[in-house]
């Protein structure tokens, strides 16, 4: 760049406002979401996961969100972890514990 032209070509620093932008995948706690997943995972087969639901709900912020009203098709967010749309609430859970899995192994 010449001393005149002040565009900056990083798109991890600036957008169109020139303010900063987040990095496109924050850096996660890799044992807590490792031991979030576990927790899932012990309960993936038979047993309700409700009362998990709810203590992540309040316990880890837990966002469990039908992706339109009465679509039947839920995302679960927490830990900095998004999954994509599931058929159950469970399903979304389930998903979560894999993509927490995956996202620890990468970061270690």
């Amino acid at each position: 760049m010449s001393d005149k032209d002040t565009t900056s070509t990083d798109p991890q620093t600036d957008d169109k406002a020139g303010q900063a932008k987040a990095p496109a995948n924050p850096k996660i706690d890799r044992e807590h979401v490792l031991d979030l997943a576990r927790q899932i995972s012990d309960l993936e087969r038979g047993a309700s996961m409700d009362p998990l639901i709810e203590r992540f709900k309040v316990d880890q912020k837990l966002e469990l969100k039908e992706t339109k009203k009465d679509s039947g098709r839920f995302t679960a967010k927490m830990a900095g972890i998004k999954t994509k749309p599931a058929r159950s609430q469970r399903e979304a859970m389930v998903n979560w514990s894999n993509a927490a899995r995956r996202q620890a192994r990468q970061a270690a």
